[in-house]
């Protein structure tokens, strides 16, 4: 066990933090992205303002950025309010560029409120590094209050450029993309299928919420005709259940024979639908591998006629009706050659009280309480403010690039802020050279510049799953040829740009070290919330096993709990690089994450019972609180099922006592 703890090495976080995956690659979306930059470049250009054009090149480049890390589906109200707080940034960094002072102490609250704005989640985290590089990069060109607000004005109309274009050339003509990530999950649900019993089932879960969103009325614009294909998620979302609530079982007992043959074909039949969906074959190839599939069903013998061997085998009889349900909607879907009309039916919702109240209370929860968010949020006022403070010292050619990087650099975890401060260091380097070279070599007509841009856009979108430091090269590329329309040593630009990001890496490593977060204290806090979703999944089942079931909030529970699974995870990994981690600490809460996952499967399990039609209460399941024992009328079945609770329930709270 204690592998399981022990730490990635230095040189494997440097090759993780510069990966290159081929099969991430996103051409189309690339293009589609890049486009309406290279609009705004070009056609200010062809109105003889390059000033214009860097400002709305970088702005469109900025709102690019947020739809690729919210992708694929960004809210609207998302990218204007990005947008539109930039455009606010880079007028008030304008207005004050002249006083330094000023222009320093109105930073403070800028960067404060950014920091926080980690506690939100990763794209209003994004969204608040942005607002800090609007104001530092672009809030420099203004002399006067009436330029402030024109180039204030500019970038605005950049971003609603980008913003207004993704909108009209992501209208679908037909359903290619939504079949391409339908069978993306398609096959993720296979390779959960075909996976030893103790793997994860969330990776599989959001392929499968990746195509739900995807096939919703609103990332459609009011299409109706990808009703199958929403009934199939649908099935496909029960089959994961399905497979998730077995290997709950598996990982309890041993297989009986038979079942690694089933689960092989059960995957092979979903590769076939993953085809059959993306039109590459007919639907008589489902036929052919559902009759394998069947007969391998029928080879699962139980060795025995023990309560474990019934509820695998009741939950093999649900997974059966899962998976015809599935193949029923595949089936119908494929002979609906005829594609419905659809519309536009973009709607922005009405404003509400809580959608606003909600966000800012989180804001100042997090500024009054001592957590990772408030400790990022100092950490990165200090830093940027230090990286601004030190460009004007040494009077740094173009030191606001300092500030920039620290900006985007510093995270609130050591994992986060070593792999993109490496990948985004040699990025950079990359992204420099090539810059400098081209311009070098080929000293582009404005013309030929925004083709250039243009083209380095669309293979920066388009890698940016691939390989961040890929990525981030090509848009250090286009940034300095955006440069390079208004500057003419373009050379000594890419060797500045290359300093400041370095010094930027520097003071981000260094203020994080000097004061890093508290190992463990986010696996904590996500073990409490997983504890707390896992309650109120408990809760609803034992209301279904009262036979009142509320079928959507146990859904939703179900998904709230394997979100939080996953959340407590992701911080262990996190926790497993931090400079002052505890070997024992680590393992407590590995166990406790054992003990959470286990306990979600038990209660999976349960609402499959409740389902099937038992009906118990927690006091005869031994569950309710108080010392009472499971009552002795009990099924043999039902009894298991309230040990492994009982059990997981005390591991997770990080105890080891026994029922």
């Amino acid at each position: 066990m204690s592998s399981i703890h022990r730490a990635p090495s230095v040189v494997s976080r440097v090759r993780a933090s510069v990966r290159w995956d081929l099969s991430l690659l996103t051409p189309v979306r690339g293009l589609v992205t890049a486009l309406p930059v290279g609009a705004c470049v070009a056609v200010a250009l062809a109105l003889h303002n390059p000033s214009a054009a860097v400002v709305m090149g970088v702005a469109a480049n900025l709102v690019a950025i947020i739809s690729l890390v919210g992708a694929p589906v960004v809210p609207l109200r998302f990218a204007v309010a990005d947008g539109v707080l930039m455009a606010i940034s880079v007028v008030l960094g304008n207005l004050t560029a002249g006083v330094t002072w000023l222009h320093l102490a109105l930073l403070v609250p800028w960067c404060v409120v950014a920091g926080a704005a980690v506690s939100l989640g990763l794209t209003p985290g994004v969204m608040g590094s942005q607002a800090i590089v609007a104001y530092v990069v672009l809030g420099r060109f203004a002399d006067s209050p009436h330029q402030a607000l024109h180039v204030g004005v500019l970038f605005l109309c950049g971003a609603l450029i980008e913003i207004t274009a993704l909108l009209l050339l992501r209208l679908p003509p037909s359903l290619r993309h939504q079949r391409q990530t339908l069978g993306v999950a398609l096959r993720g649900v296979a390779d959960y299928a075909r996976a030893p019993a103790s793997t994860s089932g969330f990776p599989a879960l959001n392929l499968v919420d990746q195509a739900r969103r995807v096939l919703t009325s609103s990332s459609l614009l009011g299409r109706s005709d990808a009703r199958d294909l929403r009934s199939v998620v649908e099935s496909l979302r029960r089959v994961r259940l399905g497979l998730v609530t077995l290997n709950g079982l598996r990982e309890q007992f041993s297989d009986p024979p038979g079942l690694a043959d089933y689960l092989t074909r059960l995957g092979d039949a979903l590769d076939t639908s993953a085809k059959l969906v993306e039109h590459r074959l007919s639907a008589r190839a489902l036929d052919h591998v559902h009759e394998e599939l069947l007969r391998a069903r029928a080879t699962i013998t139980s060795v025995d006629s023990s309560p474990a061997a019934a509820l695998i085998e009741r939950r093999l009889d649900d997974l059966d009706d899962a998976l015809e349900e599935l193949r029923r909607y595949l089936l119908e879907e494929s002979e609906d050659v005829v594609e419905g009309a659809w519309r536009v039916d973009v709607r922005w919702r009405r404003p509400r009280a809580d959608s606003w109240r909600t966000p800012l209370g989180v804001l100042l929860e997090t500024l009054r309480t001592d957590n990772p968010a408030r400790r990022h949020a100092i950490r990165l006022t200090l830093a940027v403010i230090t990286a601004d403070v030190v460009a004007h010292v040494f009077s740094l050619p173009r030191g606001y690039w300092v500030a920039f990087s620290v900006a985007v650099i510093l995270k609130p975890d050591y994992s986060t802020l070593f792999s993109r401060g490496v990948g985004r260091v040699v990025g950079t380097v990359l992204g420099a050279t090539l810059a400098a070279l081209l311009i070098a070599l080929l000293q582009p007509s404005p013309a030929l510049s925004a083709l250039i841009i243009f083209v380095l856009a669309t293979l920066a979108y388009a890698t940016w799953a691939a390989s961040f430091a890929v990525s981030i090269g090509l848009v250090t590329s286009v940034v300095l040829f955006l440069l390079s329309l208004t500057l003419t040593n373009s050379y000594s630009t890419a060797v500045d740009r290359l300093l400041d990001v370095t010094i930027g890496a520097v003071l981000s490593f260094a203020t994080y070290l000097l004061w890093p977060s508290p190992a463990g204290t986010d696996t904590e806090t996500a073990l409490e919330h997983l504890s707390e979703s896992l309650r109120t999944y408990l809760s609803l089942t034992f209301d279904a096993l009262d036979d009142h079931p509320d079928t959507t909030r146990l859904r939703a529970a179900s998904r709230s709990a394997h979100f939080r699974f996953h959340e407590a995870t992701l911080a262990h990994g996190r926790d497993l690089v931090e400079p002052d981690r505890d070997p024992d600490l680590l393992a407590l809460h590995q166990s406790r994450l054992d003990g959470g996952r286990r306990l979600l499967r038990a209660i999976h399990t349960l609402r499959f019972e409740a389902e099937s039609g038992v009906r118990q209460t927690p006091e005869e399941l031994g569950l309710a609180p108080g010392p009472e024992s499971p009552d002795e009328t009990l099924s043999p079945e039902i009894r298991l099922i309230a040990d492994e609770i009982a059990v997981s329930r005390t591991r997770l709270e990080g105890t080891n006592e026994s029922r």
